[in-house]
């Protein structure tokens, strides 16, 4: 793992200069680093004039030798055809499942995907669909972004979280026949399309007016 870097910011709240660590490099030999990363802890901060809680967004790598997955956070989309491109010509990412995520947000979710053992990329299927179903059944419900998986290790429940307007959230327990079902019915066809590294809401939607 990489040496943290220590950054200098402005409080959003206060605007008092404050010094933070990040992590541009991670890797699963820091002690509770997956935890970390998937509650996002390692990327939270406190500012010590007025107390302020935030979380920080930045750029990053993260290689997880346990679950076999190496994933890059690329927050700038004009950037991310040259992170592809060079991981086309590079050899160093053989054998591994290599992701592009476009923050934090998305890092823990992958991660966690992972860890339960998922096709990250069925998930997505099944988020689409989920959407689709939820927003039907409940029209007054506002979304305010894409639905997001969650598990847990400890108990083995997972859900796909709806996050409201207002932080009226809602939390549907992930169906476990379904998402088999989906598993059977399109990795075959997933796994015959070009080489890509970006699985996420706008791919899932791609995906399904394929085979619609």
């Amino acid at each position: 793992m990489a040496a943290p870097e220590r950054i200098h910011l402005l409080c959003p709240q206060c605007v008092e200069g404050i010094d933070v660590m990040v992590y541009r490099s991670i890797d699963n030999q820091l002690p509770d680093v997956v935890n970390q990363t998937i509650s996002g802890a390692l990327f939270k901060y406190r500012c010590p004039y007025c107390g302020r809680k935030d979380r920080l967004e930045y750029d990053l790598s993260f290689y997880d030798s346990e679950n076999n997955v190496w994933i890059q956070v690329v927050h700038e989309e004009a950037q991310i055809p040259d992170y592809v491109r060079a991981l086309n010509m590079s050899s160093a990412h053989m054998g591994l499942r290599v992701r592009i995520v476009h923050d934090i947000h998305e890092l823990r979710e992958k991660l966690m995907a992972f860890v339960m053992g998922r096709d990250d990329r069925i998930l997505e299927i099944y988020k689409y669909i989920a959407k689709s179903q939820f927003q039907s059944q409940n029209p007054g419900f506002i979304l305010t972004r894409e639905p997001f998986y969650a598990g847990s290790t400890e108990t083995g429940d997972e859900v796909i979280t709806f996050h409201g307007r207002g932080g009226k959230n809602q939390l549907i327990p992930l169906d476990e026949s379904y998402y088999q079902l989906l598993r059977h019915e399109f990795s075959a066809r997933i796994s015959m399309e070009p080489k890509r590294y970006v699985y996420d809401s706008a791919w899932a939607d791609s995906f399904a007016a394929g085979i619609s």
